[in-house]
């Protein structure tokens, strides 16, 4: 079995793509590898970099992000996206483009975010680039587009209502015996109003397939080019020869309705739009220096200092207090952190690699900000038609379309091209790969009311193949409770207490600050929390610690507080389990559910009536490191965490979910997040994402139905192009309907 020449996988012979003696697995490796390698195709041209030259000054008004030297991420509209080869050739760029790191489209609202490095590739140059591959960048507002296409539509449908009038007398018996220059006249006139609305609103298409051919990439448009161009000469000789009008007015038909239902797509997707922000959902917070305790970023003020753990994101454009360590592979996929000195400015996006930061805010985040940064971790996509997929159906509608084209001419000659055409314009495989990012989206959209917020589409799909849930024990399956003994501690030592558990989110720390009301917080001079361990800080020169037993080498069971090596304290946390568990258990169990329990704590009593669910499966005294390890030996896995030790765990469960109360100072690294509060209806979350499954798989048969029909009826010679332009669209629209109401009509109720 031969290679890819560009990406070294095997091919199946049948599916070897041969260019200039070379083997490729498909066109976008051939593309690739031409355009990697100085082939044929050259790029734009010094003219198309011209046209963007004035986007060197482009900051953030225009969608640019800088981050460093080598990361710059652009997010801007690209009206041309409209079909499965648009995601396929811009989601595969940096395969061919060198400089650029990564590409997200977002189907629905026509917008890219392409990350790249500009001391490779300027973004004049990737603007070019953009707009020769056949999406050119737009930067002017929403409405001034739907401007330009009303205005299409209305040049369209005026060619056709001119184009239909000047058919007309033929249809009602005007012919030659009498009326030879009047019928000529009618059929140019008809022949031109059809041209004019080629070339103006069918310009769309024609330019569309033109750049995928001369970039060696498969489009849907390719066909409906393919379509127009096919009616157009043909009607055009059968005028020359003097045998009929041809078919110009069914032509100027075809352009009117393709935009007309290009134009109800795109108002169908927004209408039924399922994006929410994280605002809607959680509040996110960041400890606050100035006010020694956590405050939600919408409440944050220039100048003000911030503190962000190891391991936190930042969320906002800051200035460091002292030097620091960042890593911002988060974001650029660079792997080596960089070290900040004091003064410095910071972005968001950073992580934390060192000791807790201190920052002063720069510029007051939007929490937008911080849902993108969380986001951008997600590299999956849901549904989408492979390339693969999308050429070989591409292929198939051509060669339908030529060999019905072929036999209807031996039938009935005077049909054949509207046949061919009829067949080229019906099929589109865009409902299908619709289908799962729509019910996904809207699914997701519907269990966020529920509590369940999920990063991407994707994870409400992993959530319904899930087969094994591990559950952390501490702030996941309890609860905390205010009880404890800390009056022993003198009112400097609990002032030392307050501020080391204020700032931090875990449960115990929580718990122990809420024991501690009237205690007024000192300023530390250091503080550090230890994830499985505890936190230790600095207050007049002396070393404070507060954690577990194992860190301070103690007696199992408390957590103990500490200075300078001396038992200060020590407590004793009651958390008691949260309510309905059992019935979960029970519940995830019936369907087929198998259960771990991990966590960090030593070995305690659980319930009796656990038993039968964590029998042999619960693991104690687990540091981060084994969590990942017991997770990652499951496939099909959900870890559910708190999201503070678990990061690990999160990150090598195929889903991660992370269980928060009250507020969050970062979003960790999962794939969801669920409030503690609405843990006992994971069940019925379940029975909805698994149901969803069936839903889109319904879907893709109700899309698959239509092509097949939509090919035989036009085949059969009992569609006309005009009808196949009014399907095509209509297509997509029923099968997104169908995915939507359906993710409506199942949804759980609160």
């Amino acid at each position: 079995m031969s290679k890819c020449q560009f990406c070294h996988q095997p091919i199946e012979g049948s599916l070897i793509v041969e260019r200039n003696e070379k083997h490729y697995c498909c066109t976008g490796c051939a593309t690739a590898d031409e355009m990697l390698n100085g082939g044929d195709q050259l790029g734009p041209s010094a003219a198309l970099v011209e046209k963007y030259a004035h986007l060197s000054l482009a900051e953030e008004g225009e969608g640019l992000e800088k981050f460093n030297a080598t990361h710059q991420q652009w997010t801007v509209q690209l009206p041309a996206i409209h079909c499965t080869s648009c995601l396929i050739l811009l989601e595969r760029m940096g395969e061919w483009l060198p400089g650029v790191h990564d590409v997200r489209v977002s189907f629905s609202a026509k917008k890219a975010t392409v990350q790249f490095n500009p001391q490779e590739l300027s973004i004049a140059l990737l603007a070019a680039w953009l707009d020769y591959v056949g999406y050119p960048p737009s930067l002017i507002s929403q409405s001034k587009r739907n401007r330009n296409q009303i205005a299409q539509l209305g040049i369209s449908g005026f060619a056709m209502g001119n184009a239909m009038m000047s058919a007309f007398p033929e249809y009602f018996g005007l012919n030659e015996s009498g009326h030879a220059a009047l019928l000529y006249f009618f059929r140019y006139s008809t022949a031109f109003f059809a041209t004019i609305s080629l070339l103006i609103a069918g310009r769309f298409y024609l330019e569309n397939a033109y750049k995928a051919i001369r970039s060696a990439q498969w489009s849907l448009d390719i066909p409906i080019a393919l379509g127009m161009l096919v009616l157009w000469f043909w009607s055009a000789y059968l005028i020359l020869t003097g045998t009929s009008g041809g078919y110009f007015d069914s032509l100027s038909g075809l352009i009117f309705f393709l935009l007309l239902g290009r134009f109800l797509q795109a108002q169908t997707y927004e209408a039924f739009s399922f994006e929410r922000t994280v605002q809607d959902f959680l509040p996110i917070s960041v400890f606050s220096l100035n006010r020694q305790a956590f405050t939600r970023l919408a409440d944050l003020q220039e100048g003000e200092r911030i503190q962000i753990p190891t391991d936190g994101i930042i969320p906002a454009k800051c200035t460091t207090i002292a030097p620091a360590k960042l890593d911002y592979s988060f974001i650029t996929g660079e792997s080596d952190p960089q070290h900040i000195s004091e003064g410095q400015s910071i972005l968001p996006g950073g992580r934390n690699a060192g000791a807790p930061l201190q920052a002063t805010v720069a510029e007051v985040p939007g929490q937008g900000v911080v849902e993108q940064l969380w986001k951008s971790n997600d590299r999956e996509q849901t549904g989408w038609v492979s390339e693969r997929i999308t050429a070989i159906f591409t292929i198939t509608v051509i060669l339908a379309a030529l060999t019905g084209g072929i036999i209807w001419y031996a039938i009935d000659p005077t049909r054949a091209a509207e046949i061919a055409v009829s067949v080229l314009i019906i099929a589109c495989p865009c409902a299908l790969s619709l289908a799962a990012p729509f019910a996904y989206g809207t699914a997701s959209r519907f269990l966020s009311h529920l509590g369940l917020y999920f990063k991407s589409g994707i994870g409400l799909e992993k959530l319904a193949n899930s087969t094994t849930f591990f559950w952390d024990k501490t702030g996941t399956l309890t609860h905390q409770s205010n009880a404890g003994n800390l009056s022993d501690l003198s009112a400097q030592h609990q002032s030392v207490l307050k501020a080391m558990t204020s700032r931090s989110e875990h449960p115990i720390s929580q718990a122990i600050s809420a024991l501690l009301p009237q205690a007024s917080p000192v300023e530390l001079e250091q503080w550090e929390s230890l994830p499985g361990q505890g936190i230790a800080a600095k207050f007049n020169g002396q070393i404070y610690r507060l954690g577990s037993a194992q860190w301070l080498q103690k007696p199992d069971g408390p957590t103990y507080f500490e200075k300078e090596g001396a038992e200060l304290g020590y407590f004793s946390p009651v958390f008691s389990y949260r309510e309905h568990l059992e019935t979960m258990f029970e519940e995830l169990t019936n369907m087929g559910a198998e259960h771990h329990l991990i966590s960090g704590d030593s070995p305690r009593e659980l319930p009796a009536n656990w038993a039968s669910y964590f029998d042999g499966k619960a693991h104690f005294n687990a540091t981060p490191e084994q969590k990942a390890q017991i997770v990652n030996a499951h496939a099909g896995g959900v870890f559910l965490g708190d999201g503070l030790n678990d990061v690990q765990a999160l990150e090598a469960a195929d889903l991660g979910i992370a269980v928060v109360e009250g507020q969050m100072s970062y979003i960790p690294r999962s794939g969801g997040v669920l409030r503690s509060e609405m843990l006992p209806e994971l069940p019925k979350m379940l029975r909805y994402a698994k149901k969803m499954i069936r839903w889109v798989r319904a879907a893709y048969i109700l899309s698959l139905t239509y092509n097949v029909l939509g090919i035989t009826v036009a085949l059969l010679g009992w569609m006309s192009p005009v009808i196949a332009a009014i399907l095509m669209p209509l297509s997509s629209i029923s099968v997104v309907l169908f995915a939507v109401l359906g993710a409506r009509l199942l949804r759980p109720k609160n």
